[in-house]
């Protein structure tokens, strides 16, 4: 069985306007339904403002959302505007995909100004054609009700933007706001590419930014803006796509069977219930549960410091979905979190001069590597003892190749940069650095140890071309005692390896359910 979605390609970048265009094409609806969807709005000062006509570029025809709207400087609350769409004779369906996208405006515009929701008056948003574009792009959507929306990876550039709020750098503040978890890419272009209307819509439609899908093409529908680009393709490509629906599940799960009485979506937030450093957004996958986990929308930032309450991800679906995300989304966020957390600590309290590696990843099973490894970087924490290429020849290693200066040899002959190599004695440290090696590892745990290294090399005047680094059980307390003792790298291990998962919970909110008695 096959169902039906959307596909946006988006060369030279979107607008409100293009999305108006585009999908009344796509939905392939008369004059004559446009106007009446228009009208459906309820807003007197819409009503014959509109006509989507052919448009040519370059020679290759499209078409072109034609606005006529009266002059008007309104600035309208949030809360005017979900009246307007509220009191509106548009279906259900759209009028919650319109209210949603002014809502993500909404947060966007309180953050960059620091402001609460509530208080935001909206100036270019708020505008009749916003609420046109905004409203009519809805009710367009969900006419057509496609099973994905697929769009490609949005395209930015430099320049400025003149707003109400004066000459603004390209892209415009709510814009990178809302890009947030979005891949970008740039052009060789100037000034607006994405506008926050156009952006916030994809947002709020759940628009999966990536390649194409494996689909068949029903139809296409260029779409043209007001603005000509030199040197990048221009408009906007719609595809109406047939796409194999996703295989039914053999048996519903027991979280499925639990909340199987009950009808209706859900939202739910991740939150953190303390505070912590947020890592591991990346790694999110709903495609890795074995049944749908609902619609999943990212709205912390990898690294960003958070307080108790602050939401991390914001997750739509039915009851059963919600339940299965619940084990998708909270442990790998708590456990990449819980490293990044105790990796700052570490971080901050690290003498100037000291660098810090958690080389101890190499001892987890392979499936948490990556989380580990997202926690350390949302940090900035490597998780290798130096930057760039070079052969790390471990206690094993010295061992298979004859012995410390063999095994230096043998680093060497490889080609691939310095070469680092454990040690445990100042017998294998001499012979380390007269046989080449770079990097010295003294990874026996004792600071007495690193001490005498320290100290014999420096006697025989090979010190310097040596980075002398320090492992094994290191302490956050070691950290000044290691420098002092002639350390310039340490390898924290277990401490931040056996770090507490950053506690978070799931927490829903019910919206428009119903549950059916037996």
């Amino acid at each position: 069985m096959n169902q039906t979605s959307i596909v946006l390609r988006t060369p030279s970048g979107l607008s409100g306007d293009m999305l108006v265009s585009g999908l009344s094409r796509l939905a392939n609806v008369s004059d004559q339904q446009l106007s009446d969807m228009l009208d459906s709005i309820g807003l007197a000062s819409l009503h014959g403002v509109l006509s989507v006509k052919p448009h040519i570029v370059k020679g290759i025809s499209g078409w072109h959302a034609h606005i006529d709207l009266p002059q008007e400087h309104a600035h309208r609350t949030l809360q005017t505007i979900l009246d307007v769409i509220d009191a509106s004779q548009m279906q259900p369906a759209a009028k919650q995909l319109a209210a949603q996208t002014f809502i993500y405006l909404g947060k966007a515009e309180a953050k960059i100004h620091d402001i609460d929701l509530e208080k935001i008056a909206f100036h270019e948003v708020g505008a009749l054609d916003s609420i046109l574009d905004i409203c009519l792009s809805a009710a367009l959507f969900t006419q057509i009700a496609p099973a994905n929306f697929y769009c490609s990876p949005l395209p930015v550039c430099d320049g400025v933007i003149r707003c109400e709020h004066g000459v603004l750098a390209s892209p415009a503040p709510a814009v990178q706001e809302m890009l947030r978890g979005v891949s970008v890419y740039g052009i060789p272009s100037r000034g607006e590419t994405i506008t926050p209307t156009a952006l916030a819509f994809l947002q709020a439609a759940g628009a999966q930014f990536g390649l194409w899908p494996e689909a068949k093409l029903q139809d296409v529908v260029r779409s043209y803006g007001g603005r000509i680009l030199h040197g990048v393709p221009n408009g906007a490509i719609f595809c109406l796509v047939e796409e194999p629906a996703p295989a039914a599940a053999s048996a519903p799960t027991i979280t499925e069977q639990l909340f199987a009485s009950v009808s209706g979506e859900f939202r739910a937030v991740v939150e953190s219930t303390e505070a912590g450093i947020v890592a591991g957004l990346g790694l999110l996958d709903p495609t890795l549960a074995p049944a749908n986990a609902g619609r999943w929308k990212v709205v912390a930032g990898e690294g960003q410091q958070v307080e108790a309450g602050t939401v991390l991800v914001e997750i739509t679906g039915s009851a059963a979905e919600i339940g299965i995300a619940e084990d998708y989304v909270v442990g790998p966020l708590g456990f990449a979190s819980g490293i990044a957390t105790r990796a700052a600590v570490f971080k901050a309290a690290c003498p100037q001069g000291l660098s810090i590696a958690c080389g101890g990843w190499k001892k987890l099973p392979a499936a948490l590597k990556p989380t580990l490894r997202a926690g350390l970087a949302a940090v900035g924490l490597l998780p290798r003892l130096v930057e760039g290429d070079f052969v790390y020849v471990n206690k094993n290693s010295v061992t298979m190749l004859g012995g410390v200066a063999d095994a230096i040899r043998a680093g060497i002959a490889v080609g691939h940069g310095p070469v680092a190599v454990q040690v445990k004695t100042v017998e294998e440290a001499l012979f380390a650095a007269t046989t080449g090696a770079g990097v010295i590892m003294v990874d026996t745990g004792h600071l007495d140890d690193l001490g005498a290294i320290d100290q014999a090399l420096r006697e025989a005047n090979l010190r310097h071309a040596i980075t002398l680094a320090f492992g094994g059980g290191v302490r956050l307390e070691d950290l000044h005692t290691a420098q002092q003792l002639g350390a310039q790298a340490v390898d924290v291990g277990r401490a931040i390896l056996d770090a507490p998962l950053l506690d978070l919970r799931l927490r829903v909110i019910a919206q428009n359910t119903t549950t059916t008695q037996s």
